[in-house]
């Protein structure tokens, strides 16, 4: 019945709303994306006078907006390169990049590492898209103005800045499930400064399970057990502007997150039957980023400045239960733990164009890591790491049609504390430490052939300190830390073409190679049946990804993408590379500017992947279709609805771990 009142009083709404003109318009495109450009980073190239950014992916708000895209993993997925997984026992969304985890792609916010500091990962799920003007990736080749660890890519999440002297944006909206979800940004930009305040919550009881899925001891159909989640995040940006080129910016993000983790549902007798939850999922980050010119404005004689300071702060508990009563915690297995984690940082890059032909970029970035953790009734043991890298970038315009980019930086890990813990005699002892280091090293050209048509091609030696987890885990008393682990170090190689064809056809191909040594992986039995992470593997991951976008006439859109993907794993050919499909593509089909209604049919195909090393276990091919619409009742109010997951497919991603059935959402959005 609350379902039923929250669609009629939907429906109620958007009448009232396009009954009349009770929306004053504003100067501007109703569809800009308020981009917060002072969080981005981008290497551009530079041709014809034009500054030509090298080779990165987009998720446009457009997108997010059109497809339901609610949270970051989800709008990353729909990148070719790019594919969803899920670490299921852990009810975590991730990415993998060409075959590289988040722990080697690391992901920021406007330029600001959001990684937890303890393994590396973070839960896109847990990052809700409201506040986003757009997402960025780069694989393979990235900035050395992004810093360590940026071993496969990097992904950026960009948050928005207010354009006009009253800039609103308000969203709400009901879905299957029992979910709802409701934003507002209210901001202004008065020439000299800006400010923006911005407010979302996104709650869900649970997810429906497709028709087709048959009951198991463990889940019983319908309604997932234990697949609720609440995600909340509230944020403000206050910047200065004194004139076109300097700008001063300070943003406070806090979001708070709670879920349940569905329990295991396949038929590995081996699998872990978790009855787990998640009470917190906090993070609150506070950081000042500045630029400044020194010099003549106008010459290329000058010095362009730019800092950045942060504190990240990561509150996280996890609970385990005896059974699925999540009522109490009396067995071995059950549990309270707690993480407490701070992360303090600054970067300081200085760029300027004074050597003709050339723009010359150095950079220094600074961070300090604390985690800090304990079991209920434990002693709190502490870990902390201080990360240096330093770095210059070159931009060389060789010619008017060619762009050449290189990089290297010097990377340093310093452990600076790590504490053991015995839970045999209660005694908190410190592990022996060890400092890393590592350089980066990588060139990269764009070659202009032609009005709309471009080659870019590039190499990269890139690489990945060891994590917190990596050294001194006893992974729940089956592991041997080991302090001494090297970085992982991978050589990225890429080839790009791409075309646009008059007004109405462009096309995308991209080839790449990826070298992976040193790689930390897991081996057997190195004392009795005790486990221990090493630098023994070697591995390649390449492929192709394909994408072409077309406009036949006016009214319709088509587009698609495909990506191969091959993970050969050479130290050990037996052992399986987890969570990625080899095979994964999608079809956009989008009918638009009938009346004030926009039609979008979209399909995603995967192949199946491996859930487990050995090969037995793992998620089988899948096919998925979607239906989006959107009605523009106003010129300041647009309805979107849709029903994912259209023909109710029974799928998952991940052994024993389905995914959601048909599901239907109804979205009003009021904004300028």
């Amino acid at each position: 019945m609350k379902t039923i009142s929250r669609y009629c009083f939907v429906t109620l709404f958007v009448i009232a709303a396009s009954a009349g003109n009770c929306f004053s318009s504003l100067e501007g495109e109703n569809d800009s994306t308020r981009i917060f450009y002072l969080g981005e980073i981008v290497i551009v190239g530079i041709q014809d006078g034009l500054n030509v950014p090298f080779r990165q992916s987009y998720v446009q708000r457009v997108d997010i907006d059109d497809y339901n895209l609610l949270d970051a993993s989800r709008a990353l997925s729909t990148l070719p390169g790019l594919s969803l997984a899920k670490v299921g026992s852990r009810n975590e969304s991730m990415v993998y990049v060409r075959g590289y985890d988040l722990r080697q792609v690391p992901v920021f916010l406007d330029g600001i590492p959001e990684y937890v500091p303890y393994d590396g990962y973070v839960d896109l799920a847990r990052f809700t898209t409201f506040d986003l003007s757009e997402i960025t990736v780069t694989k393979g080749f990235s900035s050395v103005l992004y810093g360590a660890n940026a071993l496969g890519g990097a992904i950026n999440l960009v948050t928005r800045k207010p354009e006009t002297p009253l800039d609103y944006n308000a969203i709400g909206g009901i879905a299957s499930g029992n979910e709802y979800n409701y934003a507002l940004s209210l901001g202004t930009n008065q020439s000299l400064y800006y400010v923006e305040g911005s407010a979302s919550k996104l709650r869900q009881n649970s997810f429906p399970l497709s028709k087709a899925f048959t009951a198991t001891p463990t889940e019983n159909g319908g309604e997932r057990n234990n697949s609720y989640r609440k995600d909340s995040k509230y944020s403000i940006k206050a910047g200065l502007t004194p004139n076109e080129t300097d700008e001063y910016s300070f943003s406070f993000v806090n979001q708070q997150g709670e879920k349940g983790n569905p329990v295991y549902t396949g038929l590995n007798q081996n699998a872990s039957i978790r009855y787990w939850r998640w009470p917190d999922w906090d993070k609150m980050s506070e950081y000042l980023i500045t630029q400044t010119v020194f010099g003549d404005k106008g010459s290329d004689d000058n010095f362009l400045v730019k800092t950045r300071f942060f504190h990240d702060k990561f509150m996280n508990t996890v609970f385990g239960y005896d059974d699925a009563n999540y009522s109490t915690q009396i067995k071995k297995s059950s549990f309270q733990s707690y993480y407490d984690d701070d992360t303090w940082g600054s970067v300081v890059e200085a760029s300027t164009r004074f050597i003709e032909m050339h723009k010359l970029t150095a950079a220094f970035h600074w961070k300090h890591d604390i985690h800090r953790e304990h079991n209920l009734g434990e002693a709190a043991r502490m870990v902390r790491d201080a990360t240096i890298s330093v770095g210059i970038e070159d931009v060389y315009r060789l010619h008017d049609q060619v762009s050449v980019i290189g990089g290297v930086s010097f990377d340093i890990r310093k452990s600076l504390q790590a504490q053991d813990y015995d839970s045999k005699t209660k005694i908190v002892s410190d592990f022996q430490i060890g400092n890393s280091d590592a350089w980066n090293l990588q060139i990269g050209s764009i070659f202009t052939l032609s009005a709309g048509s471009e080659i870019s091609i590039s190499i990269a030696k890139k690489t990945r300190f060891a994590t917190m987890k990596d050294r001194y885990s006893y992974k729940l008393g089956t592991a041997l830390p080991n302090p001494g682990l090297k970085p992982e170090m991978a050589i990225n190689y890429d080839l790009s073409y791409r075309e646009i064809i008059g007004k109405n056809t462009a096309y995308k191909v991209n080839l790449f190679y990826n070298d992976v040594r040193d790689v930390i992986q897991q081996v057997s039995n190195v004392r009795g049946n005790l486990n221990q992470m090493q630098n023994l593997g070697k591995a390649r991951y390449y492929g192709v990804e394909t994408e072409v976008t077309v406009r036949p006439i006016s009214a319709l859109d088509l587009g698609a993408n495909y990506t191969l993907l091959k993970r050969e794993n050479i130290s050990n050919p037996s052992v399986r590379f987890l969570d990625t499909p080899v095979h994964k593509a999608a079809v956009y089909i989008g009918i638009i500017q009938i009346a004030p209604v926009d039609i979008r049919g979209s399909m995603e195909y995967d192949s199946k992947r491996f859930s487990t090393s050995d090969g037995i276990y793992g998620a089988s091919a899948f096919i998925v279709f979607n239906l989006n619409a959107s009605i523009s009742v106003h010129r300041n109010v647009i309805v979107y609805a849709g029903i994912e997951n259209l023909l109710d497919r029974n799928y998952s991603i991940v052994d024993g771990y389905q995914e959601a059935g048909r599901t239907g959402y109804l979205t009003l959005r009021f904004h300028n």
